[in-house]
């Protein structure tokens, strides 16, 4: 399946808009994803490569960075939890795969 409709399944995006309280200071919290990610005021992606500016590409390095410290969090748990690899072994939307990270995480 596709990032953007797996997301838009999960309803990720309704739940962070009614339970999540906007911060002191304004701005709302926001979910960062790959090119593949429709651009909405809940979900960030990097800026496109061509034509970037030098703050664009300074974001993209830093975001960048975050990304790849989630991605090898979630590696992590996989291999502590191999039953965990969705890829192999879970059936997306018909098992309860989020609870399954969420006790592995405890």
């Amino acid at each position: 399946r596709h990032d953007s409709a797996v997301l838009r399944e999960s309803r990720l995006v309704p739940y962070m808009r009614q339970h999540m309280p906007i911060p002191a200071g304004g701005g709302i919290y926001r979910i960062y994803g790959d090119q593949a990610y429709p651009l909405r005021a809940e979900v960030i992606r990097p800026y496109r490569r061509q034509n970037a500016t030098p703050h664009e590409r300074r974001f993209n390095a830093a975001m960048s960075s975050a990304r790849l410290c989630v991605e090898w969090g979630f590696g992590c748990v996989a291999r502590e939890f191999a039953f965990l690899d969705f890829k192999k072994n879970q059936k997306l939307l018909l098992q309860p795969i989020a609870a399954y990270y969420k006790v592995a995480v405890l």
